[in-house]
């Protein structure tokens, strides 16, 4: 399970990363919001593993 939610974790900064660093919201809206959609998507694939995110990542890190 704990490979699961490293998993979960790793696909939520890659898409984070391409956001922050492969666009620009000015010039490409749609894609910035296709990213973030992708984002909330994996948040709620699974309950436990988005609150496990929130809980451990969220409040221990300024990546996001």
């Amino acid at each position: 399970m704990e490979f699961l939610y490293i998993d979960f974790v790793n696909q939520i900064r890659l898409i984070n990363r391409e956001i922050m660093t492969g666009l620009d919201p000015e010039a490409d809206i749609a894609k910035f919001y296709q990213k973030l959609e992708e984002i909330r998507d994996t948040l709620f694939t699974d309950k436990e593993f988005c609150q496990r995110f929130l809980n451990e990542e969220i409040k221990s890190s300024d990546e996001y």
